[in-house]
C-alpha cells in the first residue's frame, strides 16, 4: 500500500485508531498485535515526513532568512489549470537566490485552492513587500528566521512547517522543491543522514523535536502560523 493513495475515510479512520492504540500499548509496555497493511501506511507517512524534515533542516541551516508565504488566487485565476497557477507563483519565487518548498492546500470550509511556501534566502530585504509587488493576486509572507543567531525559536517552526506540508487538506498532492538538499553533495544515504544530523545538532543540540502527535496521522492537528 502507498500513503499517497486516496484511501476512503473508513480505512483512514481505522489506521488512525490503530496508530493511537499502538502508541498507548508502547507507552504502557502492553502487548500489541501489528496489522501489516496499517503498518505499511504508517511507514509510508513516516518516510514522507522524514524527507520533508530533512529538506526543512537543510533550508533552515543554509539560509540566513526564512519566510513562510501563503499565495491565494482571485476570481481571474482561481479556475485556471493547476500548472498555470503554479507557474504564476514560480515566476515570482524563481528569482533572487530563493530556495523554496511549495505545496498546495484547500480551504477547510470553502475548498478554495491556495499554496503555502517555505522560502529561504541570504538577502536581507522585505520579501513580503517584494512578492506583493510582483504577484498579481494576494500573498502574505511572514518572517520565520531572521539572522544567523536566531535559533532559539526554530524548533516550534519545524513542527508547524512540516505539518503544513502533510496536513489532510493538501489532498496529498506533490510537494515542489527547487533544491536537492543534502543529495546535492552527499554521495550516499549514509552521508545524507550524517549531514542532516550535524545540522540538526547545530540547531537543537541533542533535544528531540517532535514532528507530529503520535496518535494522529491526518495532519489536522497542525498549528497555523
Amino acid at each position: 500500500m502507498n500513503f499517497e493513495k486516496e484511501y476512503d475515510s473508513s480505512f483512514l479512520s481505522k489506521v488512525i485508531e490503530y496508530n493511537h492504540q499502538r502508541y498507548i500499548a508502547y507507552k504502557n509496555n502492553l502487548p500489541f498485535v501489528e496489522n501489516k497493511d496499517f503498518e505499511k501506511v504508517l511507514q509510508a507517512r513516516y518516510q514522507k515526513v522524514s524527507r520533508i524534515k530533512r529538506r526543512l533542516i537543510y533550508l533552515l541551516s543554509r539560509s540566513s532568512y526564512i519566510w513562510f508565504c501563503t499565495f491565494t488566487f482571485d476570481n481571474n485565476y482561481i479556475n485556471k489549470c493547476t500548472r498555470t497557477k503554479r507557474d504564476l507563483i514560480k515566476s515570482v519565487i524563481n528569482t533572487h537566490d530563493f530556495k523554496y518548498i511549495l505545496n498546495i492546500d484547500y480551504g477547510k470550509t470553502t475548498e478554495r485552492e491556495h499554496y503555502h511556501c517555505v522560502l529561504g534566502t541570504d538577502w536581507n530585504f522585505d520579501v513580503n513587500q517584494f512578492i506583493q509587488s510582483e504577484y498579481p493576486c494576494f500573498c502574505l509572507a511572514i518572517p520565520v528566521k531572521v539572522g544567523e543567531s536566531d535559533f532559539n525559536r526554530l524548533s516550534k517552526y519545524i513542527n508547524k512547517l512540516t505539518n503544513h506540508c502533510i496536513k489532510a487538506t493538501t489532498k496529498r498532492q506533490r510537494i515542489l522543491y527547487n533544491f536537492k538538499g543534502y543529495d546535492n553533495f552527499c554521495p550516499t544515504y549514509k552521508d545524507v543522514k550524517l549531514a542532516f544530523m550535524l545540522d540538526y545538532i547545530k540547531f537543537f543540540g541533542n533535544e528531540d523535536v517532535s514532528l507530529l502527535d503520535k496518535a494522529d496521522i491526518t495532519g489536522k492537528n497542525e498549528v497555523i502560523l
